[in-house]
């Protein structure tokens, strides 16, 4: 198989689960969720910086950083918007086929199970996409209205986009190997939660491998990250992750299509 006609497949499968998305209330009620939250949040680490700024200024102290006051901790919570609201959108990746009663449409069509897998994974990047560029206007306005430095405000929405993109991976895996919507969104919730607070247990222990638990971590990445730190070991943990997850998908998808078969 050409990588022409891979890319073309993937796409097209991409392409129909963004626009179908576009037809359904549950991507204009997260993101309105989402950004309803984010802005919460920005506004409220505003009306804590604001008086603490003028504080600093009146007794000649120096200036609180507003990136680390507001634009960093934003970053931060928009993570944690992410994990508890990405679940929803990747679990209806595959129910929605299997409730419309596409699935066997989707098996029996001249594509291969990778570009399946690979254009589910796109298209809930692309829906996610759309809420991260929205929640992004909440830190940009602050480069109009105030003095952050650019670089970490750019450098913490990639970091953002990056973690979404490997939560979407874990999101397809479950949405593949369970039929239920309920029981996808659940333990693609439970597994990025585990994975998020893995090192929590091992802080105050003193024992050999906590270290490699904490560099393992999703939440000191994600940390890293909304500080626009992008280090060579996050890159390659996020895309083991991502490859490990896309790669049992379609394990899994090609064994549905072996007994689809027989």
């Amino acid at each position: 198989m050409s990588y022409r006609k891979l890319f073309r497949d993937t796409n097209l499968i991409a392409k129909k689960d963004f626009l179908s998305s576009l037809n359904s209330p549950v991507l204009y009620s997260l993101t309105s969720m989402y950004l309803f939250l984010s802005g919460f949040f920005f506004f409220s680490y505003l009306k804590v910086f604001n008086p603490l700024q003028k504080i600093a200024a009146f007794s000649e102290q120096e200036p609180l950083s507003i990136n680390s006051s507001v634009i960093i901790p934003l970053y931060d919570a928009q993570v944690m918007l992410i994990l508890l609201l990405l679940p929803m959108i990747t679990a209806k990746s595959f129910s929605d086929e299997r409730r419309g009663g596409t699935m066997e449409l989707l098996l029996t069509l001249p594509i291969c199970n990778i570009s399946i897998i690979l254009g589910k994974w796109l298209g809930v990047v692309y829906q996610v996409s759309i809420m991260i560029l929205l929640g992004f206007l909440f830190p940009l306005s602050l480069c109009f209205l105030s003095d952050p430095e650019i670089l970490p405000v750019f450098s913490g929405l990639l970091g953002l986009f990056l973690v979404s993109v490997v939560l979407s991976s874990l999101g397809i895996l479950f949405s593949s190997i369970t039929r239920s919507f309920v029981t996808a969104s659940t333990l693609t919730l439970f597994v990025s939660l585990l994975w998020f607070m893995l090192d929590i247990p091992f802080e105050n222990l003193d024992i050999s491998f906590s270290g490699l638990i904490e560099d393992f971590s999703l939440s000191k990445h994600s940390n890293l990250l909304a500080k626009g730190l992008i280090s060579s070991l996050t890159i390659y943990i996020l895309l083991f992750v991502s490859f490990l997850a896309i790669q049992l998908s379609v394990m899994k998808f090609s064994n549905r299509s072996k007994t689809q078969d027989e």
